[in-house]
């Protein structure tokens, strides 16, 4: 590249956005520590393009996913991309989901899946799945009883009752993971 290198224009990629996925292809691995300093996702050799360039890509984008905690769902054959922060409880009735959302614009998206494939992607981003039904965002519930949880809003939903010790023990550890309170 003429007047820079690639470690230079990772460096500026790097400082205006913090959360871009840098793969490096080159045929010179000795700048591979180098790209440890600018935070590389992966260092793939020319020659080992045509084998591993393709795995690499989907696991940058599934790694950007999780950087910026979207859910991708299919509605109609087309991608819908929500964040997650925006997403107040999914419920299920058979195989449709809906996907409850806080924005007024948009209150809802209707989608066929299955509960137990959602519990499993959004389990470490904060969800937790307090009835059979229920998929709720820990973030933002207000009140956590023995039969029923308030979401934002005002919204009451059942739990389980022979769950709920182990409900409430997850999301007290999950509070007291991500929530921090001055007092």
């Amino acid at each position: 590249m003429p007047g820079e290198n690639g470690i230079q224009l990772a460096r500026r990629l790097r400082e205006a956005r913090s959360d871009v996925i840098i793969i490096f292809v080159t045929n010179f691995i000795q700048y591979a520590p180098d790209g440890y300093e600018v935070g590389a996702f992966r260092y793939l050799l020319k020659s080992d393009a045509p084998a591993k360039l393709s795995q690499y890509l989907a696991l940058a984008m599934e790694e950007l996913r999780r950087r910026r905690r979207e859910l991708t769902i299919q509605i109609n054959a087309e991608h819908i991309h929500v964040p997650v922060a925006g997403i107040l409880y999914l419920e299920s009735d058979r195989r449709q989901i809906t996907m409850h959302l806080l924005r007024e614009e948009r209150g809802e998206y209707q989608f066929y899946g299955s509960m137990s494939d959602l519990e499993q992607k959004l389990e470490l981003l904060g969800f937790l799945r307090i009835h059979k039904s229920y998929l709720v965002n820990m973030e933002h519930i207000e009140l956590f009883q023995h039969d029923q949880v308030r979401l934002k809003g005002g919204i009451w939903l059942p739990t389980s009752e022979k769950k709920y010790s182990e409900l409430k023990q997850r999301y007290l550890q999950w509070e007291g993971e991500n929530k921090w309170s001055i007092c």
